[in-house]
């Protein structure tokens, strides 16, 4: 199956983000979702809004816009008291998640916004947030949404999935590196009829350094591609990763992103000078977005889609599961909702998968 890439997408005369979505969605085979991303440190909400084309394995997309919206302090201190066990009164939790999803419910705001006409055809908001992590008398691992679906379904008038990492814990997985398929979908080598060049994906982050290994496939495989991982602590130098990657895989084309604030990347510049990427993560998925919100929306189009989106072999589930707890917006959202899940057939699955 060919994914060309349609022109007006790349037009220079697409003056805005808005005339971008009219001019895209005039095609009805296009869809319309979000993606929200809270900063690990509860600093700030950011948003995108993604304009796909295709289904499960097939999707493509074009980012359109982004949207952020500052955190106040009072209510960031309070959820990384939370968060970090200092505070354990439910009454404040309840406060919190209330106070955050109308933080979150103001970047979807701005997004519709922006979706100007084609407001009513945003399907679903992916919500990703840091969470309450804890561990439970036998040392298994056990996770929290800090969110607040119903009352950002509600304001916002939008379908909402959120909690998306507590399925893979259900299933004995890890709840983490749960956007290794989206990362595969977006940047690895899918071309048609045969794809054949292998990526590597380096994400610098202020919890550490993660390299996702991507095999070439053009999506037509049954199983799943054997996407590779390892993280490194956030002060090992990232040129030194880079020398080893390109000597175990001579032929990779390096890819690198880095989530780090301003103070904590001024090595990491200095170091991607050294030895640079041989494709920009920019030019893939654009200037300026936040990379957590993208992966947000892509496991929201997954849901949609009924598409499995964990990696066994990564986050040490026993099976494939689809991710994420629906929660429905208004009526006219839901419904439209409805339609399109229920226009999607899923390929058949194996038996041992399936139960």
């Amino acid at each position: 199956m060919i994914f060309p890439t349609l022109s007006l997408w790349s037009s220079p005369s697409a003056r805005s983000a808005s005339e971008l979505i009219d001019r895209s969605l005039e095609n009805r085979q296009l869809r319309l979702l979000a993606g929200l991303s809270v900063d690990s440190n509860f600093t700030k909400v950011h948003g995108c809004l993604l304009i796909s084309q295709g289904q499960g394995k097939f999707v493509r997309f074009k980012h359109a816009i982004a949207a952020s919206a500052e955190i106040p302090v009072a209510i960031r201190d309070g959820c990384v008291a939370v968060a970090k066990g200092q505070d354990k009164n439910l009454n404040n939790l309840r406060v919190l998640l209330r106070d955050l999803a109308e933080i979150q419910s103001l970047v979807v705001e701005q997004l519709k916004q922006q979706a100007g006409k084609y407001v009513d055809r945003i399907l679903t908001v992916a919500i990703t947030d840091p969470g309450l992590w804890f561990s439970d008398f036998d040392g298994s691992q056990c996770y929290v949404s800090m969110c607040d679906p119903m009352t950002v379904a509600e304001k916002s008038g939008v379908s909402v999935i959120d909690a998306i990492c507590e399925r893979d814990l259900a299933v004995g997985g890890s709840g983490k590196q749960l956007d290794a398929l989206p990362i595969w979908l977006l940047m690895a080598d899918r071309d048609h009829p045969v794809a054949v060049r292998h990526r590597t994906f380096i994400h610098v982050r202020d919890s550490g350094i993660e390299v996702f290994s991507l095999p070439p496939s053009d999506g037509l495989d049954a199983e799943l591609p054997p996407i590779g991982f390892k993280s490194h602590p956030p002060d090992a130098s990232l040129s030194q990763i880079m020398n080893e990657i390109k000597r175990a895989t001579p032929n990779t084309e390096l890819i690198v992103h880095s989530s780090r604030t301003p103070k904590s990347s001024e090595h990491d510049q200095a170091d991607l000078n050294n030895c640079p990427a041989s494709i920009s993560a920019e030019s893939l998925f654009g200037p300026g977005i936040n990379f957590d919100a993208l992966t947000a929306a892509w496991l929201g189009i997954f849901h949609v889609d009924q598409l499995p989106a964990n990696v066994p072999r990564l986050t040490g589930a026993d099976s494939q599961r689809i991710l994420g707890r629906l929660t429905p917006g208004r009526p006219s959202n839901w419904r439209q909702l409805i339609r399109a899940m229920s226009q999607r057939r899923p390929a058949p699955m194996k038996l041992k998968d399936a139960v």
